[in-house]
């Protein structure tokens, strides 16, 4: 997934999403998370640098280097959540997992409280 400065709060979130339906994507800018108060916005117009690059996401990076490159490239502060039942967990406990491990994880645990439930 190629994250633009041009796309909207609501796109990235969108698209990562599809990608990874276990995880969540949030996006922060001055403290507060873009992904409840801009969803319109474009990316470049919630960073902290000037000319913010593009984003390269892909199934074998772990969370920490998502965290990292969004930093880097894009100026924004993002947190990945794990799926867990009908909760969401923060993976900074577990970022050196990949995206395709925490998402596999994700579907893992969704799983086993589906199956708890019909019991």
């Amino acid at each position: 997934m190629i994250v633009s400065p041009n796309m909207t709060v609501f796109e990235v979130i969108r698209g990562f999403s599809e990608e990874f339906p276990f995880l969540r994507l949030e996006i922060y800018c001055q403290g507060q998370e873009a992904t409840t108060v801009w969803l319109e916005k474009p990316l470049f117009a919630l960073s902290r640098l000037k000319e913010p690059l593009e984003v390269y996401l892909h199934a074998d990076m772990p969370v920490f280097e998502v965290v990292e490159s969004f930093w880097q490239n894009m100026g924004l502060q993002v947190v990945i959540f794990r799926r867990v039942g009908n909760s969401w967990l923060e993976t900074s406990f577990t970022g050196n997992w990949t995206l395709e491990h925490q998402n596999n994880m994700g579907s893992a645990m969704v799983s086993v409280f589906i199956y708890r439930d019909w019991e």
